[in-house]
């Protein structure tokens, strides 16, 4: 059976977080960036022209938001698969095929270091 891949996703999301290895980083906070790609069949939501048939663009923001904004982990790594835990914890009545999730830290803590960000991209396929 032939399965519809869609693509949800959100892109240039920064909030404000308190992750890091040392204490400083973690009291002090930082900004971070995050973008997610979901592939997924949305034919639900294309059938019924309803938000409610899937998961939506406000999930992938409001979760990210949550896990960057009100928990705390050492590595941005970390960070990228808590948000995919929560959005396929949201069981909604989509079929995910695959999440990506990059996450950003611009202006790193490393000394003598001339660089935009550091990152991740976590993939999981479902």
């Amino acid at each position: 059976m032939k399965k519809n891949r869609d693509i949800l996703e959100a892109t240039g999301m920064t909030f404000w977080g308190n992750h890091g290895l040392t204490d400083d980083q973690k009291a002090t906070g930082q900004i971070f960036n995050v973008d997610i790609v979901v592939d997924l069949d949305m034919s639900n939501q294309f059938n019924e022209d309803m938000l409610t048939a899937g998961l939506t663009y406000t999930d992938l923001f409001v979760t990210t938001q949550k896990v960057i904004t009100s928990e705390t982990y050492n590595t941005i790594q970390h960070v990228g698969q808590r948000i995919i835990d929560e959005l396929i914890s949201l069981n909604r009545p989509t079929p995910i095929h695959n999440i990506t999730v990059t996450v950003k830290q611009p202006f790193p803590s490393i000394p003598d270091s001339t660089l935009d960000y550091i990152g991740c991209t976590i993939s999981r396929d479902f």
